[in-house]
């Protein structure tokens, strides 16, 4: 029994110390970061040293202020101070360090670095030639800030630990056996700490998991053909398999008393018969809707726990702030009297929707009702990739793992909660693909026309839609005429085609003439043209700045240009890797499943697929050389594409990941032939859209439907892996393999994610109650005559169901709100202007200026002059308020809560 066991421990233990040194062996050669290892011969030591700051500024480094701290070596050889920064803005100052022995006046070393080579919250290594006798001796460090600001420049981080120290070692050192243990003992603590709680519940997993499947495997009533035939039995004969099931718990665990047989054969014949049992396990259809509304949960809850804790990123946090989501926010409050303000947002339909929120909820309670409804929505495009792909069987590992990467997306979360207007376009677009998908399978003149006006819909919810949707229809007329000549047998230019013809420009018609009708209204309405006819008028002239990536004569412009695109290419596979949050352990496996059936000759093969083999490997030279080419900046590409910092923020693994992803394109591209091509189509026009202004255009939002998108798809070639698998006939493979897979997205992806989420939701929900406690006691000690001077960390929605006094709401600049409780302000960017308020004095008299616990940090910098354009320093200023000329004091405290109210005064002799 004994050696029974221990050999069912084998495997899931060799899997588990396999995943375990995968995850270590960067930490036992010293990594420092996501970039940089130092050597297995280096040793990290961390400390839990106390900084201590000349500045007053927070944490911000500004210039000719200081950093200093002391330490204690503990080894010889000391050879690197490590230390953490928080990067503010562009980051344009330089620093010195200095390290010095303690007791000697002289420095032993100092020297001069970039700033901008510091990394957020991550070791930046101050080098310097080795301290060969160092063991036990102190030592102090010194960081100066040479020309940082409060808007430019570097802080200390405030992550623990800030400090560590490197000591260099050679081989002989290691021959010491005090050296050696003492080395690979601190070598264990840094790779212990390293490896985070997440990766630790991931071991776990990767034990458990495996050995769950494994003795499953080992089960003799359960072997692996039996399991085959186990799930079909189910969907056939639910009914008298459940009850075998129940009879084989009964026989081996239940009392072979009467009475207890008696009950069990009760409950069993009972529970056979009642609804549940009937709606959930006796038909495909319940199932999978009961799958799909876990996703849709699971993805709900992520999405919600995230807006918990990320409240000072939410998209109404930018209001004041003069920007897109600034004048969303704002044009929505006369969206419903249909003001021009909409028309110039391109996103009609969102400021609509907003707009009867506000009508109904308030100001804050509809934008909290706006921000639900998003959370919803993205919410619901998470399911797709099971729903679409569980047809024929509702098990689906690929569609199931597509739903998990959907439901626990950060990228997606983030669209959801901060670019709300793109993340309804999101799922309004991946409806219409499914209808377009729909009107592939059916094609009758009912789902034609619901095609055509999708297309409408979807455009107008973001105007830049309306280009790729136009395109779409314009490709769908050749794809649905083929697609039904081809299926009556006849040729494709026969007179009885006419007819097909015309059904295939019936969604283009319905596009044309909706759009036609919205654009006369316009133009009647407000003089003025909408999206496409003012882009065709204009020939594009905006765009130009984002097309435009060389010039030359003719011939050498082409190539020149064509080059270029190509790069933008794999700019975009590296965004998308990216904002997918994709891996090599992930990629790897789905490039190489589709090289094996794509190539390996199956047992219903004959003849070895040459051509495709051609494609592919021309293609993939290309592939290399463009990646070459990128990564030894040939023609100045790293100054082309400028804004993707490539020499600094690409790694060897980052070009791994792009020609993996690129090879998946192309494998799928190869193998399905016309299939992609009609599979992709609503999608085309917007990829080659994004390539096009991949240059200038890198903002992540405009990538959410091509994300969602390629999930879907890598979810669809998952599956197409493992129906390949089934043509072998040794089915423990099948098996195995799909295990293998399963384990490796459920400790690496989903186990993870898990533990971020109830993370999330319980700090949360916790300072949600602080917050909660924190204002009610705010009401109870603001007088009637106060004005809250909010924005920045404060939450607007909090804020606006909690208090009953009027909220300036701003992000550092002028252009604020001022919002009064159960009132919808105007549109006008100029609702109240912060400056000529607060340089009247008779305002001071009149009204109390309170700021509260979150925000006062802001205001701090601001009276320091660091903070933004509202408050100067400069005495010649004469647009900004003079810093000299206010303060701040605590209006009142709490000791309980240990958070304040606080009041912005004007000083008596200050001048207007």
């Amino acid at each position: 029994m004994k050696v029974k066991l221990l050999k069912l421990l084998i495997i899931p233990f060799f899997l588990t110390l396999g995943y375990f040194i995968l995850i270590t062996y960067p930490y036992f050669y010293s990594k420092i970061n996501r970039y940089d290892s130092l050597g297995f011969l280096s040793l990290v030591e961390e400390k839990e040293l106390r900084i201590k700051e000349s500045g007053k500024a927070d944490n911000h480094l500004v210039k000719e202020e200081k950093i200093a701290g002391k330490f204690k070596a503990t080894e010889n050889n000391l050879g690197i101070v490590l230390v953490k920064f928080t990067r503010f803005g562009k980051v344009l100052d330089q620093v010195e360090f200095r390290l010095g022995e303690e007791g000697k006046k002289i420095w032993y070393y100092k020297n001069k670095y970039r700033a901008a080579e510091f990394q957020n919250n991550q070791y930046f290594t101050f080098g310097f030639p080795p301290v060969v006798n160092s063991k036990n001796k102190n030592y102090f460090f010194e960081i100066e800030s040479l020309a940082g600001t409060y808007k430019n420049g570097v802080g200390v981080s405030l992550g623990e630990p800030q400090v560590a120290l490197v000591y260099k070692y050679t081989r002989d050192d290691l021959l010491n056996l005090d050296t050696l243990s003492s080395f690979i003992f601190k070598k264990s603590i840094y790779v212990v700490r390293s490896v985070n709680f997440l990766q630790n519940w991931q071991i776990l997993s990767t034990f458990v998991l495996s050995l769950f499947f494994i003795l499953l495997i080992q089960k003799k009533k359960i072997k692996i053909p039996s399991i085959v035939r186990f799930l079909p039995q189910i969907k056939t004969n639910s009914k008298r398999t459940f009850r075998q099931i129940i009879s084989k718990i009964k026989s081996n665990y239940l009392s072979p008393e009467k009475k207890t047989v008696k009950f069990s054969k009760r409950v069993t014949r009972n529970f056979a018969l009642t609804k549940l049992y009937l709606r959930f396990l006796n038909t495909n259809t319940k199932k999978r809707l009961a799958v799909g509304l876990f996703i849709f949960f699971l993805a709900l809850t992520y999405r919600y726990s995230s807006s918990l804790v990320n409240l000072d990123k939410l998209f109404y946090a930018g209001l004041g702030g003069g920007g897109d989501y600034d004048q969303f926010v704002r044009a929505a409050t006369c969206a419903l009297s249909f003001c021009s303000w909409i028309l110039h947002q391109n996103l009609l339909i969102g400021s609509s929707i907003l707009g009867v929120f506000y009508q109904v909820f308030g100001f804050t309670g509809g934008l909290k009702a706006y921000l639900y409804l998003m959370i919803i929505l993205s919410s619901i495009v998470a399911p797709l990739p099971y729903v679409l792909l569980s047809r024929k069987n509702w098990i689906t590992i690929g569609g199931a793992i597509g739903s998990f990467f959907l439901a626990t997306s950060d990228f997606l979360t983030e669209v959801a909660l901060n670019f709300p207007p793109d993340n309804g376009s999101t799922f309004i677009f991946s409806m219409f693909f499914i209808v377009y998908l729909l009107t592939m399978h059916f094609g009758t003149i009912r789902w034609l026309l619901f095609f055509g006006f999708v297309g409408f819909f979807d455009g107008m919810f973001k105007a830049l839609f309306l280009i790729n949707d136009l395109i779409t229809f314009v490709l769908f007329v050749p794809i649905a005429f083929f697609e039904k000549a081809k299926g009556k047998g006849k040729s494709l230019f026969r007179k009885q085609n006419i007819r097909i013809l015309l059904l295939s420009l019936i969604p283009l018609l319905v596009f044309l003439v909706l759009y036609s009708a919205w654009e006369y209204f316009v133009y009647i309405k407000f003089s003025m043209y909408y999206f496409l006819r003012g882009l065709l008028l204009s020939g594009g002239a905006s765009y130009v700045s984002y097309t435009s990536l060389a010039g030359g004569s003719s011939g050498e412009a082409f190539v020149s240009q064509l080059f270029y695109l190509l790069v933008s290419v794999m700019v975009m596979i590296k965004r998308l890797i990216q904002y997918v949050d994709l891996h090599v352990i992930f990629l790897a496996p789905i490039f190489f499943g589709l090289f094996f059936f794509s190539f390996i000759i199956l047992p219903q093969k004959t003849k070895f697929p040459t051509r495709k083999f051609i494609v592919v490997s021309i293609l993939s030279i290309v592939t290399i050389v463009l990646l070459v080419f990128i990564k030894n900046d040939y023609f100045k590409i790293h100054q082309v594409f400028a804004g993707e910092y490539i020499i600094d923020n690409w790694t060897d693994q980052t070009y791994i990941n792009i020609f993996l992803f690129a090879g998946i394109i192309t494998l799928f591209i190869v193998n399905f032939k016309y299939t992609a091509l009609k599979l992709s189509l609503p999608i085309i026009p917007y990829i080659i859209m994004l390539i096009i202004l991949t240059k200038n255009s890198p903002f992540p939002r405009i990538s959410t439907q091509v994300v969602a998108w390629s999930i879907i798809l890598f979810a669809y070639i998952i599956d197409w892996i493992i129906m390949n698998i089934n043509g072998y006939s040794i089915k423990r493979i099948r098996i195995l393999f799909t295990c293998l897979i399963l384990i490796l997205f459920i400790s690496m992806h989903s186990l993870p994610k898990m533990v971020v989420m109830i993370s999330q939701l319980y700090s949360g929900i916790a300072e949600s109650q602080s917050t909660s406690k924190y204002l009610k006691w705010v009401n109870s000690q603001l007088p009637n005559n106060s004005i809250i001077l909010a924005g920045g960390k404060s939450d607007l929605v909090t804020l606006g169901e909690s208090l009953k006094n009027p909220i300036v709401y701003n992000v550092l600049w002028n252009a604020a709100v001022i919002i009064k409780p159960n009132e919808i302000p105007g549109v006008s960017p100029t609702d109240f202007s912060i400056i000529p308020e607060l340089k009247n004095k008779d305002n001071f008299k009149r009204n109390k200026y309170i700021i509260l616990e979150d925000d006062v940090y802001i205001w701090r910098g601001r009276l320091t002059g660091t903070g933004d354009g509202v408050f100067t320093t400069d005495p010649k200023s004469t647009t900004a308020l003079h810093a000299r000329n206010f303060s701040l004091r605590v209006y009142k405290s709490n000791p309980t809560l240990k958070k304040a109210i606080y009041e912005l005064k004007l000083k008596k002799d200050s001048s207007n």
